[in-house]
């Protein structure tokens, strides 16, 4: 694990009042980094995670859901089942995906 990263947020958790966060996009390209790290400094039970995806992992502690973060109803549902103090929102399509999407468009 970074242990810089992990600096950084036992630097967060003493500056902030965060308890319980839900973090959206769990498994791309920076949550899949995030999510052990929010894990270790908050706790396994204090860490929801989403993705679209399919939980490849299983040795991940923290809970888990899938979330398609574009169903607007399922997320609010997720969200107050939860009921985080924070919300990391880091889920996205990938460029590649955006521009195989405009050229069928166009």
């Amino acid at each position: 694990m970074n242990h810089r990263l992990i600096s950084r947020l036992d630097l967060i958790k003493k500056t902030k009042n965060l308890e319980r966060i839900m973090l959206v996009g769990g498994l791309g390209q920076v949550g899949s980094d995030l999510t052990p790290a929010l894990s270790y400094v908050y706790g396994e039970n204090n860490l929801l995670f989403t993705d679209l995806k399919d939980i490849p992992n299983k040795s991940l502690k923290s809970s888990y859901q899938k979330l398609d973060a574009l169903d607007k109803n399922s997320y609010l549902k997720i969200a107050k089942e939860f009921k985080p103090s924070a919300i990391l929102h880091l889920s996205a399509l990938l460029s590649g995906i955006i521009k195989r999407n405009i050229r069928k468009k166009s």
